[in-house]
């Protein structure tokens, strides 16, 4: 209704400013008519009162024809020169820009160059050219995930289908087909995992709202993750530190298990052998990381003491597909982190992160504590 209310105002508006520029058109042309009027009679007066030519040969037909035949044609000229430059050419500018974008041209761009510029044709300009911006962006994303999700599906595809070549050749030994045939179960379910992100990913992405909201115990949760993470942690005898408020927000709780799952499991990974992560959560403290009581949030902190990340990783750490690790050294999709920041969007919240090069990572979570119908920005 609003947006209806508008287009009414602006469709008046126009109206209003496309009648007042025809009455100034209407009224330019009068006083150029009159005007060329009044100089040809002073021309007239002047040349009567010389006595260079006498007044009957002066309104003579053959004489005030070939007057008005030129001032018909200067006031021609005058209307197809305003024309030109004021809607001939801006049209020509708006088709041509129209006609590059329909071709997959999307960082051609608009620029003002006449010198008469109806507000329409600027208004169209800046709309064009901020299409044209989202278009090549959505265009790079575009051929940057086609690119990405053919390398990760290929690897174990391809490892699939070389090692069941493999395992058809009659001369293995059985610890070779028993290493091939676990290379084959160890990859599929690597394929698996792959299409079942991508599918909740995808459902994520296309959610507006939350399903199922409840309120969830955050802290629970975390504690839950921890023992779900422990043979993880025992691998690699890596400390966890805790440090937990009681805290519930209104959210999925399914999602924000999901969430915690990948952001923990994420620290362990990046961990070295015996080192520390820590875990804190801060909610329900009103006053404390700028909360006020009117718009009270939970902050979730999990920091780990790896390698760390420069700036241009983390500008992209939450694409999908993107891994910081450009070796593939650390086994991943690089979904999970894109996934962590659709949930938290989900939910009206946040996740960022901080991190230097050998300093280790800090990923802060923040969500609103109280959110009874959360809708997806």
């Amino acid at each position: 209704m609003k947006d209806n209310a508008h287009e009414d105002v602006t469709d008046s508006l126009s109206l209003f400013r496309t009648i007042t520029l025809g009455a100034i058109l209407v009224a330019v042309f009068a006083g150029a008519i009159m005007g060329a009027c009044i100089v040809l009679a002073a021309i007239g007066a002047a040349l009567t009162f010389s006595g260079a030519v006498s007044y009957e040969q002066l309104t003579a037909p053959s004489t005030i024809a070939p007057v008005v035949f030129i001032v018909c044609i200067l006031l021609a000229v005058i209307v197809c020169v305003a024309t030109n430059y004021s809607l001939v050419r801006p049209m020509r500018r708006m088709t041509l820009a129209m006609d590059h974008l329909a071709k997959g041209d999307f960082f051609y761009r608009m620029e003002k160059k006449d010198r008469i510029n109806l507000r329409e044709v600027g208004e169209f300009a800046h709309s064009f050219n901020v299409a044209a911006e989202e278009l090549a962006s959505t265009e790079m994303m575009r051929a940057g995930f086609i690119s990405d999700f053919s390398h990760e599906f290929r690897t174990p595809i391809n490892s699939l289908s070389g090692f069941a070549q493999l395992l058809m050749e009659d001369d293995l030994t059985d610890e070779e087909r028993r290493e091939y045939a676990g290379i084959i179960v160890e990859e599929s379910k690597r394929l698996s995992g792959l299409s079942e992100r991508i599918l909740l990913l995808s459902k994520m992405e296309a959610a507006a709202m939350l399903p199922s909201i409840e309120e969830v115990d955050v802290a629970e949760q975390l504690k839950r993750t921890v023992m779900l993470l422990e043979p993880k942690l025992e691998e690699k005898d890596i400390r966890i530190d805790l440090n937990l408020d009681a805290c519930t927000v209104s959210g999925n709780a399914d999602y924000l298990a999901q969430l915690w799952l990948n952001l923990l499991d994420n620290a362990v990974k990046f961990s070295p052998h015996g080192g520390r992560v820590s875990l804190a959560l801060y909610g329900g403290r009103t006053g404390e990381e700028g909360r006020t009581a009117s718009a009270d949030e939970a902050v979730i902190w999990i920091s780990d003491e790896g390698c760390g990340m420069d700036s241009a990783t983390m500008a992209h750490i939450f694409d999908r597909f993107y891994q910081g690790d450009s070796s593939h050294a650390s086994k991943g999709s690089g979904l999970g982190l894109a996934l962590c920041k659709r949930i938290a969007e989900l939910h009206g919240g946040t996740v960022d992160v901080q991190s230097a090069p050998g300093k280790g990572a800090v990923f802060e979570v923040r969500l609103p504590i109280c959110a009874t119908e959360t809708r997806a920005r």
